[in-house]
């Protein structure tokens, strides 16, 4: 599904979240544009960010941020 992510540079993007299901578990995941979240932001392998979500009117949106 797309929704639209506010990045901790505060720059909005839609982007696609989808389920994966593996085996008898599931992960959400963040792909499409992820790769350019990941370089505008200069995020790094094993850093801690957490995911908010909210609603603007009827639209599904995620707020990334930096711990």
């Amino acid at each position: 599904m797309q929704v639209w992510l506010l990045d901790p540079s505060m720059k909005g993007t839609n982007i696609t979240f989808n389920k994966w299901v593996m085996g008898s578990s599931s992960l959400y995941v963040l792909t499409n544009t992820w790769n350019p979240v990941v370089k505008n932001n200069q995020l790094k392998k094993g850093e801690m960010v957490q995911l908010w979500s909210f609603r603007l009117n009827s639209l599904l949106c995620v707020a990334l941020v930096k711990l």
